[in-house]
């Protein structure tokens, strides 16, 4: 993957919103990922969108926003699921198995119950 049109560098941008989302900073790392992810196309444009929609999945948790963040759950697999096990680097597989664990009350019991803040939040990983 290489730089955008507009000068922005794919890898460091992933890698900034990556670090970002792996510190709990859910909604910058959102932010950071757009960048990359408004020029992108295709696959890579599917792949970024999932992890934004992680991002703010996580972040709407966070707010104990129920509606809001079952419904990203949601279209974080909607758009990660298809990409494959991979993508640039990343292990989508394993993202997808710490959301589906964290967000498992949430999507599961009534009511539901929230994860305190001592619990593992998922992270994004490398292959």
């Amino acid at each position: 993957m290489t730089d955008s049109e507009d000068g922005i560098d794919f890898e460091s941008t992933l890698a900034e919103g990556v670090r970002l989302f792996n510190s709990g900073r859910f909604f910058e790392a959102h932010e950071v990922l757009e960048e990359i992810w408004r020029p992108a196309a295709g696959g890579t444009k599917q792949f970024l969108k999932g992890l934004i929609h992680a991002a703010v999945a996580l972040y709407q948790y966070e707010r104990r926003n129920l509606a809001a963040a079952r419904s990203k759950h949601a279209s974080t697999h909607y758009y990660l699921d298809p990409v494959g096990p991979a993508c640039a680097g990343i292990d989508i597989e394993d993202l997808l198995r710490q959301m589906d664990d964290y967000f498992e009350s949430l999507l599961n019991e009534e009511p539901p119950r929230w994860r305190d803040a001592g619990y593992p939040r998922p992270e994004v990983h490398g292959v």
